[in-house]
């Protein structure tokens, strides 16, 4: 029964948070993708704005985490110059319990 709720390693992308919400005046949570997993759906280099309590740990700026993407979709709204927008966004979770 305890091997069901295991997460398939198989599965979870690598990434480094680039900006947290409301540090500075950063308006999201984004992580770059840095590697991917097997069966990927979304490359290398690209972004995802995430919520922190869904991912399930404390992360700070340039921490390198492992996770596995519930849901996506294209980011689509304001870009101006003076924040980091993300590519999209979604709903992540940490592979490690």
């Amino acid at each position: 029964m305890g091997c069901a709720n295991k997460i398939d390693k198989s599965d979870c992308y690598i990434g480094e948070v680039i900006t947290l919400f409301g540090v500075g005046h950063e308006r999201y949570n984004i992580v770059t993708i840095t590697k991917v997993p097997n069966k990927h759906s979304l490359p290398v280099g690209t972004t995802i704005a995430f919520d922190i309590e869904r991912y399930g740990k404390k992360v700070e700026i340039g921490n390198i985490i492992d996770f596995e993407i519930l849901m996506y979709e294209k980011w689509v709204g304001p870009a101006t110059a003076d924040h980091l927008w993300p590519g999209y966004v979604g709903v992540i979770k940490s592979c490690k319990e």
